[in-house]
Order: structure tokens, then C-alpha cells, then sequence
């Protein structure tokens, strides 16, 4: 009889380890000391309901600590239920990031490649009591990408700063191409097929990106009567653009703006 209970044990505690291993949130981490871990309240969040478990850890050995104790559980069922105010822990190289996994502590959950899992918020609790921090945070517009540059070669230099939320440099700007309703052209998705033929035949895909923006200015108001679709793109596009089924709005350069966060000290 003992010789059956030390072997159902063992099996529980193989069953247990392949279970943590398995669901371990840092499983596909490549450790190195240039790692910051970061649990943080977003930004937009005035509430800042879950400040309280900030923390941050640049130690090493505490973050390999954190590749086992951070683990998820079972698949949620009713996974599309959303927690008004989140939490996210982002792991970041050099101040690059490199990962990040969004968390609703009000309902113990856990966002994992689109599902929804269980997730024990005491460990929060725990990491925020031993590494707590709060940040601070700012918008700036700049004026080219060398200003943008300078900027960051600078900002790198600090021993606040966190991360930053870069420009886009993709495109230069957009423009907005109005298309009255019509057999033709009875809803966006069909509009927007069409552009992407008359563009294709003049550009490559790649330099140009078309969508359809609900809250446009452009949209607004319009009773269906017409649809105004976005295309973000260089300005040689846009003055080369033309078509005599739309209507074709002002060009918007785009705004070189950055967030930028440090740490509160």
C-alpha cells in the first residue's frame, strides 16, 4: 500500500510540474541581463484602479524566479467578457519591447494568443509589494525624423526612462477619396477592393495602406449617402492619385509624435 501511494504521489507531482512548464507565461523567454520586466496600469486609465500592482524588476535572477512562478490555468469559457480598466506585464531589451500579455484582475484573467485563461492576481499582489514603482509619462510632437533621432539618442541616456511608443515613418501622410453610395459602390468592403485594384495597377502594395475610418469627419453625418475611405501613403501617391468616380480631399502630413515613459522616482 505505501509502495502504491509513493508512486500515485510521484505521478501527481510529475503531472504538476509538466502542467506548470506547459502553461508557463515566460516559456518562450531568452534571458539576458539587458531584461526589464514591467507590470504597469495603462496609461489611459485617469482611475488608475490597478497602480497598485506596478512593479518593475531588472535583476536577472529575479526574473528567472519569475519564469516559474508566472503560470496560467484553465481556458475560460466566457472569455469575451472584458474588465472596463487593464493591467499588462511587458518584457522589455534594451528599453526595446519585446513582448507583452494583457491581464484583467477583476476577473483573474489572463489574455493568452487571443484566449482567455485563468490567472492568480496574488502573484501581482506579491511582486508589486517587492518591486513597486509608479511612472510618469509625456506626448511630444516633433518636427523630422532627425529631430525624432536626436531626440532619442538623448533620452536613452537617462536613468528614468522606461520605453517610448515610436513614430511611424512608413507613409508621410493621408487623404481621404469620397465615393457616393451606388450599385457600384454599395459599402466600404467593396470600395475598398476597388482601390486596391486601381492602386495595384500603379504602385506596390507596400506603399499604401486603404481602410475605412467610421469616425472620419468625412463620415460623419453622411446618411449613408457616400463613403469616404482613408489612404495612407507618400505625397507623390497622392499627387498622382486621381479617379472621376471620387471625390479627392486635402492632404494631412503626418504628426511625428512620440510617448515617451519614465520611471517616477
Amino acid at each position: 500500500m505505501k509502495k502504491i501511494f509513493l508512486s500515485l504521489l510521484c505521478l501527481f507531482a510529475l503531472t504538476q510540474t509538466a502542467f506548470a512548464q506547459k502553461n508557463r507565461i515566460f516559456k518562450d523567454l531568452i534571458l539576458s541581463d539587458s531584461l526589464t520586466v514591467i507590470g504597469m496600469y495603462p496609461q489611459y486609465d485617469k482611475q488608475k484602479v490597478y497602480e497598485k500592482y506596478n512593479f518593475i524588476i531588472r535583476d536577472i535572477a529575479v526574473i528567472k524566479d519569475l519564469v516559474d512562478k508566472l503560470t496560467y490555468g484553465k481556458k475560460v469559457a466566457n472569455g469575451g467578457v472584458l474588465d472596463a480598466h487593464g493591467f499588462s506585464i511587458s518584457v522589455f531589451k534594451n528599453h526595446k519591447h519585446i513582448a507583452s500579455w494583457s491581464i484583467m484582475p477583476r476577473l483573474s484573467m489572463i489574455n493568452i494568443d487571443g484566449n482567455m485563461y485563468e490567472f492568480n492576481i496574488k502573484v501581482l499582489e506579491e511582486l508589486a509589494q517587492k518591486h513597486p514603482f509608479k511612472y510618469d509619462f509625456e506626448t511630444k510632437i516633433f518636427n523630422s525624423k532627425i529631430e525624432f533621432e536626436q531626440y532619442k539618442k538623448e533620452v536613452y541616456t537617462k536613468d528614468i526612462f522606461l520605453f517610448m511608443y515610436e513614430p511611424s515613418f512608413r507613409y508621410e501622410g493621408k487623404f481621404d477619396v469620397e465615393y457616393a453610395k451606388s450599385d457600384k459602390f454599395p459599402h466600404p468592403k467593396g470600395i475598398s477592393e476597388y482601390l486596391e485594384e486601381l492602386l495595384g495597377k500603379r504602385t506596390d502594395k507596400n506603399d499604401y495602406s486603404v481602410y475605412y475610418a467610421p469616425s472620419s469627419k468625412y463620415n460623419k453625418g453622411s446618411n449613408n449617402r457616400f463613403y469616404s475611405m482613408t489612404i495612407d501613403c507618400n505625397k507623390d501617391l497622392y499627387d498622382r492619385f486621381q479617379d472621376k468616380n471620387c471625390k479627392k480631399r486635402e492632404w494631412i502630413p503626418v504628426v511625428i509624435d512620440a510617448m515617451i515613459f519614465f520611471e517616477r522616482k
